[in-house]
């Protein structure tokens, strides 16, 4: 067992999400039907704090909604998550307007509402209570992002962040205080300055610019990858094998898939949790590659992700 964090505190987003089944992704300058349309309550901050409590997770979530967004602490509260640092505003919501295909592919529009009215002053109160022993855990979503990592940084908390969505506001964020970064293959391009297809390459280069940083690489149906914190190669060490061992994959289930809108949301909630529990780094990839596989099979955001009793099975 390893002296990982027993808490954990999301700081992120809640949106109201409106789903449009449709044949295929909408084109410029087309219009189409929709197969059938469902409403949600989303936000990755919201779907990574509840993925976290049904993995088991000792889960708090400060957030910001308008007038509009009391329902949207229900899913939360249901799932264990306290909602006591959620604050209040007069902005809307949040929204995400979501195409998914029939593939299971989907696109999405973000409107980030009162996400993007967190100011530093209302971070630094969220935080209150928190510090050495605890950990945060972050997106793209959010304003204020710089002061959420040094103030927690500061106070003592491990920090993960899930830079997502993508976009070159992430370069100008102190990322060297970070602890994990969870990237998607676009992500880590972004933030390494080496776009690549290769997933070895991608998380090399990120440990080669964040050495300080332990590195989640999620590749969709090619699994994921993980290595730990440090160097690439280790002083006298050889580049050509030094660094090998230290990388370790998952294979992603093979299940036809519905709805991916969640996926990467609930593989990261139960990586997470089963670290905070003091699983080794390979059984957290194994147990969030299964939670994800469930995910992908069911349609929505919220309502696809499993609780950990419906996970278990698949790692025996």
């Amino acid at each position: 067992m390893s002296s990982s964090p027993s808490r954990i505190l999301v700081l992120g987003s809640i949106n109201l999400d409106e789903v449009f089944s449709v044949d295929t992704i909408v084109s410029p300058g087309e219009t189409v039907s929709s197969l059938s349309y469902r409403r949600y309550l989303g936000g990755k901050g919201n779907n990574q704090a509840i993925a976290l409590a049904r993995a088991g997770a000792a889960v708090s979530f400060a957030g910001k909604i308008g007038p509009d967004g009391e329902a949207a602490l229900g899913p939360l509260a249901e799932a264990g998550v306290d909602v006591a640092r959620v604050g209040r505003g007069e902005t809307p919501t949040g929204r995400a307007v979501i195409q998914v295909d029939r593939e299971g592919e989907n696109c999405i529009i973000v409107y980030g509402g009162a996400n993007r009215d967190i100011s530093p002053a209302e971070i630094g109160a969220m935080l209150e209570g928190w510090g050495a022993g605890d950990a945060l855990l972050l997106q793209n979503e959010i304003s204020s992002l710089a002061a959420a990592i040094t103030l927690a940084r500061d106070k003592g908390l491990r920090v993960y962040l899930n830079p997502s969505p993508a976009d070159s506001s992430l370069l100008e964020l102190p990322l060297h205080l970070v602890h994990c970064l969870v990237v998607n293959r676009s992500e880590a391009a972004l933030l390494s300055g080496r776009p690549s297809q290769n997933g070895n390459q991608l998380i090399d280069a990120l440990a080669e610019r964040f050495p300080g940083a332990e590195v989640l690489l999620t590749l969709g149906a090619d699994g994921a990858l993980w290595r730990p914190a440090g160097p690439l190669t280790p002083p006298g060490g050889d580049s050509e094998s030094a660094d090998k061992p230290q990388v370790l994959m998952v294979a992603a289930a093979r299940v036809k898939p519905v709805d991916t809108t969640a996926a990467g949301d609930t593989f990261t909630g139960y990586f997470i949790a089963a670290r905070l529990r003091g699983d080794s780094p390979q059984l957290a990839l194994r147990e969030a590659a299964a939670a994800s596989g469930i995910c992908v099979t069911r349609p929505g955001a919220v309502p696809s992700i499993p609780e950990r009793k419906e996970v278990l099975p698949f790692l025996s």
